[in-house]
């Protein structure tokens, strides 16, 4: 992807997110909390993608699809007033509707505009898909990281500032003080994924985001983890068990075992052995929060 055409569709994309806005030309609280989001994930893809040293036409296409990866939130809220998929629409599904609709990605090369449909597409899906290219995967790959790398922010953010008890959107309604319920830890211990009804409460969530310790795919992204203290932050939010402080001590230990295969000329391969980027076989945690 040429500059031109990066610039192009970043214009493009403030356009169409400015038309949800109301009279006074503000978005709604969480369409405005989905713009940040996407400006955030985009700049961590374009991260990620440097770090892994894509080409600079790659790093271009990977900050478009951060920046359009949740593309049909706005369309799902504006009509639902929802982010749940489950009460509304796929947003994955409704952000390639968008894309098609509006002839988006037309100017783009057309392995651009595959990496990036696909991307939007199947971001949320429980699983990566298997029936990709391989160099398509790589970016559904990223985009996967890159956005849960943000949604650790803004979840930990919002509890922080309280707004996670306030506006129970962010976190889809479930009980904001509930407990732990025993099949997400149980998950977390088995080191599987945990499936979207199962999450009855706000520390559900941040089980399941303990467990995406191990669903990260690149290790530049366990790094930014490291970095910016996201499992200090967990630990802050969850109750403080033996159990639950065992969990985080397991996370920590395997960040920095990964961390330390970086350090040996492992920097571009995919986490868990010598697999390269592009293999199949890893499984990523299902994104169901904003």
């Amino acid at each position: 992807m040429n500059a031109t055409v990066e610039s192009s569709l970043k214009q493009w994309f403030r356009a169409y997110v400015g038309g949800f806005a109301g009279e006074a030309g503000q978005l709604p609280f969480m369409m405005k909390l989905k713009d940040d989001h996407s400006g955030r994930v985009a700049q961590d893809a374009r991260t990620l993608a440097q770090d892994l040293q894509w080409s600079e036409g790659d790093v271009r296409a990977a900050d478009i699809l951060g920046l359009y990866h949740d593309v049909g939130r706005f369309s799902q809220f504006a009509q639902f007033q929802t982010f749940r998929d489950d009460q509304s629409v796929n947003h994955g599904e409704e952000g390639f509707r968008v894309l098609s609709d509006y002839n988006v990605l037309m100017a783009c090369q057309a392995s651009d505009r595959r990496h990036i449909e696909s991307g939007v597409r199947y971001h949320n899906a429980r699983l990566v898909r298997d029936d990709l290219c391989p160099d398509t995967t790589r970016y559904l790959r990223l985009i996967r990281d890159a956005d849960k790398l943000d949604i650790l922010f803004i979840m930990y953010d919002a509890w922080k500032t309280g707004e996670l008890f306030t506006v129970p959107d962010i976190a889809l309604h479930v009980d904001p003080h509930g407990p732990i319920h025993p099949s997400v830890m149980q998950a977390l211990r088995d080191r599987s994924t945990v499936p979207y009804p199962w999450i009855k409460s706000v520390a559900d969530f941040f089980v399941v985001h303990l467990s995406w310790m191990y669903d990260f795919s690149y290790r530049p992204a366990l790094r930014l983890v490291r970095d910016r203290r996201h499992l200090d932050q967990i630990a802050e939010v969850l109750p403080n068990t033996s159990e639950v402080r065992r969990e985080i001590d397991a996370a920590r230990q395997f960040i920095d075992e990964q961390l330390v295969e970086s350090e040996f000329g492992r920097e571009n391969r995919m986490i868990g052995g010598d697999h390269h980027e592009e293999d199949e076989g890893h499984e990523a945690g299902k994104k169901n929060a904003i």
